[in-house]
């Protein structure tokens, strides 16, 4: 019983001159002793349209006048994430598809289909998908699918 009252002694006096010799929180400082914030002017950011994005692991994907432009088309992923930055600048709703390799018809689309996304009219959107390095296709169709797709373009995924 001494035994485990002087260990308790010990660190109760080991703690209090820790503090003492470390200090503890620091105290707060009063209004007058406030540093004075000083204004700093900060930049402001500017609009970039989602399919001109240049960020690890963004593949842009911008619709227009019925044509597809994808960049970049060789691209890392970051870590295994790989994030779509759509933009669409018709004036009609269409589906973007995303497809392993380079799949022929309905059938060998929706086989191969990793992610689609309808984008509405001169609007913009973002997905991200989790997938494996290789060659996929981002290909350009109605949304109802009754069509086959209009455009595609190549990517390699890393």
């Amino acid at each position: 019983m001494k035994l485990g009252a002087a260990i308790i002694g010990v660190v109760v006096v080991a703690v209090v001159a820790m503090l003492l010799i470390f200090g503890g929180d620091d105290p707060e400082l009063s209004p007058q002793d406030q540093k004075t914030p000083t204004a700093t002017a900060t930049p402001t950011a500017t609009a970039t349209p989602a399919a001109a994005v240049a960020s690890a692991g963004v593949l842009g994907v911008r619709i227009g006048d019925g044509k597809l432009q994808v960049t970049p088309t060789t691209i890392t992923r970051d870590g295994r994430i790989l994030s779509l930055a759509y933009e669409n600048t018709t004036g009609a709703a269409i589906e973007v598809v995303f497809a392993k390799g380079d799949p022929k018809g309905a059938k060998a689309i929706q086989r191969e289909l990793v992610t689609g996304a309808v984008v509405q009219a001169d609007q913009q959107r973002r997905d991200a998908v989790r997938i494996d390095p290789g060659r996929y296709t981002v290909l350009l169709r109605s949304p109802d699918e009754t069509r086959p797709p209009t455009d595609a373009v190549s990517v390699t995924v890393r």
